[in-house]
């Protein structure tokens, strides 16, 4: 069996330079850069972000992120940003987001399928999945019967402002936090809530699957699976469920599925994981480890 690593989606550090805590020091250059949330999109799951950066140089860059392929776009905008006001160096969040719903750059935004975020400021984020909040550089959420680490944010650094932003269909949730440093600095870190209820999921199915009811811990398992369904290590997972249960056939295809997916750090795993020990004689399971990346046999439940 393999523990999951966490669910959120990772943006990027709006912390570019060096933090010096304490007082401010002569501006060096740059002596701001910031990342602000703008949007979100459903269909798929994506976030609007500006990026500025204030000093000698002052630069507004704006991005569309793929909240579950994490890859970075420049979405195609005729209209111009409202730059005198997103370069006002004490610009917040909500006057971000009003400056750019004022614009002429609005109706283009809303036309590529985004939507203005709720926003709160409460220490705690509520969620159908337990509460999200950050404590010590650190976002975390706790449910129910778990608590997870879901992002890390600078460590050690006086926070000045935190911000949630929640998209209309609560699917993706943002925690922006404003440092108190030099230079100064705004970080971004942006979650897509069914990673985390698979995540949820996948943890409650591996404490079934440690207390051998191995039954259990399938069931919860296919339903993480239902959720991130190209998720290497549920694949896993599921393989060493199917096994313990006696399902070699069922076990090899999701073994295989696994590394299909991109899994190869698994290989070595499963040559010594005792889950697999059914499987681990049958020729099959020996050019699954062997192999660098098998053909995808897309398993089904038996």
């Amino acid at each position: 069996m393999r523990c999951l690593s966490p669910s959120a989606v990772l943006l990027l550090a709006g912390c570019a330079v060096p933090f010096q805590r304490g007082g401010r020091p002569p501006l060096p250059d740059p002596v701001a850069h910031e990342l602000f949330l703008l949007a979100f999109a459903d269909q798929p799951p994506r976030h609007l972000v500006l990026e500025r950066t204030l000093g000698r140089a002052p630069r507004l860059d704006l991005f569309v992120v793929d909240s579950e392929r994490h890859t970075r776009t420049s979405p195609a905008l005729e209209a111009e940003l409202p730059a005198a006001t997103l370069l006002t160096p004490a610009l917040g969040v909500e006057d971000a987001i009003r400056a750019i719903q004022s614009s002429p750059v609005a109706n283009a935004i809303t036309a590529l399928g985004f939507a203005w975020p709720e926003v709160a400021t409460t220490p705690t984020l509520t969620t159908a999945h337990g509460d999200l909040y950050e404590q010590d550089g650190e976002l975390r959420l706790a449910a129910a019967d778990a608590e997870l680490p879901v992002a890390l944010f600078a460590a050690g650094v006086p926070v000045l402002e935190r911000v949630w932003l929640v998209a209309r269909d609560r699917r993706q949730v943002a925690l922006s936090i404003a440092y108190d440093s030099a230079p100064a600095a705004r970080d971004l870190r942006v979650v897509t809530l069914t990673r985390m209820e698979a995540q949820v999921l996948s943890l409650r199915a591996a404490r079934a699957h440690a207390d051998a009811s191995y039954e259990l811990a399938l069931a919860l398992w296919y339903q993480a699976q239902s959720l991130t369904p190209e998720d290497a290590d549920l694949s896993y997972n599921l393989a060493c469920a199917h096994a313990r249960l006696g399902h070699p056939d069922t076990a090899l295809n999701y073994l295989a599925h696994a590394v299909a997916l991109g899994g190869d750090h698994l290989k070595a795993w499963a040559r010594r994981d005792p889950d697999l020990e059914l499987i681990r004689p049958d020729p099959r399971f020996l050019a699954i480890a062997k192999r660098r990346r098998p053909p995808d046999p897309t398993p089904t439940a038996p």
